[in-house]
This record gives C-alpha cells, structure tokens and sequence, in this order.
C-alpha cells in the first residue's frame, strides 16, 4: 500500500512538472515572437510600405544610365570625376569633384553640362525625380568647418557694427528712448548684440562700451511744439547674406526651367 500510495504521489508530481514545462515552454514561445515580430517583422512590413508609398508610380532608373553618366563626368575638361548616389528613393544625389583651383562659375556649367546629359538619356523617367546638386574640391568636411566658422564670424561682425551704429545715434541724438535701446543692446541678456559684442572686442572692451552708454547725458525734449523731436534711429538689426564661400556649393534640378538652381 505504502509503494502504491508513493507511486501515484510521484506520478501526480511528474504530471505536473509535465503540465509545467509544457506551459513554460508556450510562455517562452510567446515571449520570443512578439520580441521578433516588434523588431524585425514589424520594422520590416513598415519599411516596405514607405517605400512602396515613395516610390508609388515611379519608375525605376536603369543602372547603366548612372554609370554612363559618371563616365561622361570623367571625360568632362573641367570635371575630375561624378559620383551618383541613388537609394532607390525619389531623390538622386549627384557629386561632381573638380581639380583644386576651378572657379565656381566654371564648375557650375560643368554640373549643368552632367545634368543635360543625364536628362537626355534617361528621356521621361528623369523628370520623376527630386535631384540634388553638390559641386566641390579637396576636403568637403574641412571645406565645411571652415565656411560654418566663417559664417559664425560674419553674424558677430554685423551684429557688432549694427550695436555700434545704434550707440554713435544715441551719443548724437540723446534721447531717453535712444539711450535706452543702447543699453538694451549691450547689456540685456537676450539680445543678438551682446555676445557678438564680447566675441569681437572681449569683456574689457564690452565693459568700456557699456561704460560709454552710462555716459551719455540724456537732452531733455523742448516743450516747444514747433521744435522737432529727437529722431530714433531708423535702422533694424539684419544679419545680410554674404557669399563666404565658392565650394562646396549645392543645388537642385528645376524640372520647369530645366537647370540647376543654386543655394
């Protein structure tokens, strides 16, 4: 009786475990398909539809037609060499490398001459692309450091002299509102002004311009109606563009004017 008590017990137990394992295993199974499914099926499926939606009454560009195009670039005089990047996407990025010393406006014919050839053999399909245009030379990533610096120093220098312009008006025209948009300029902690102020001249020389505006004694308006009033000074604070530099320079294709337009 003891053995039969003891065997049942023990195959009841084993029943279990059975039943156990069983359902682990189901659990496991589980766990690991909804793992695959949100990072493989799913980005998968979500992918090919976009470029399905993309790409939606696109046709296709022929491979060999990038590849006579990048000869055609080689054997170019002005070109050094073409490179296509093409994703299979709507938008087609072309890179035409020049010799060291070409002048941009030589290079941009050479660009516009890459992109005629590549209308005309390509026929219809070429107009159902976005095309982006990059001409350049040398280090394009040093080319880029250097022009972002040289940007950056233009703005300093024109927010500089607009702070200047307003401070010589309020020196001669001493107004309290004059005065006032002086030292607004100089000293508030949101204008344009004062840091670019500090990046020129440092902070002793920021400290003396600051100095200079408490110095201005305000003139106090006549209470005489004919007499005219002290003017504001007119202008605006206005970072103009300026041309910083030749490469590298890009563009798009215009499909309406058939050219490139240039940034």
């Amino acid at each position: 009786m003891r053995n039969s008590g003891f065997k049942f017990k023990f195959k009841k137990r084993l029943k279990f475990r059975h039943i156990y394992a069983i359902f682990m295993l189901g659990v496991t199974i589980a766990f690991a398909w909804s793992v695959i499914n949100l990072l493989v099926i799913e980005p998968i499926r979500a992918e090919g539809l976009l470029l399905g939606n993309r790409m939606d009454g696109i046709d296709e560009l022929n491979e060999d037609w990038l590849r006579q195009v990048e000869v055609f670039g080689s054997s170019h005089d002005d070109i050094s060499y073409v490179e296509i990047f093409w994703n299979r996407g709507p938008v087609v990025y072309v890179s035409v490398r020049f010799d060291v010393g070409i002048r941009r406006s030589d290079a941009r014919r050479a660009a516009r001459d890459v992109m005629e050839y590549f209308r005309d053999i390509s026929d219809e399909t070429f107009t159902q692309y976005n095309f982006q245009i990059v001409i350049s030379y040398g280090d394009i990533e040093q080319q880029r450091k250097e022009n972002e610096a040289a940007i950056l120093e233009n703005v300093h220098r024109q927010n500089y002299e607009f702070g200047m312009r307003v401070l010589q008006w309020a020196e001669e025209h001493r107004s309290a509102e004059n005065i006032q948009r002086a030292r607004i300029n100089f000293t508030s902690p949101d204008s344009r002004v004062r840091p670019s102020v500090i990046e020129i001249v440092g902070e002793d020389g920021w400290q003396e311009l600051v100095e200079r505006i408490d110095n201005i004694v305000e003139v106090h308006q006549s209470t005489d109606e004919d007499a005219p009033p002290i003017p504001r000074y007119p202008g605006t604070l206005r970072v103009e563009q300026t041309n910083i530099s030749n490469f590298p320079n890009w563009g798009a294709w215009d499909h309406n004017r058939n050219r490139i337009t240039w940034n």
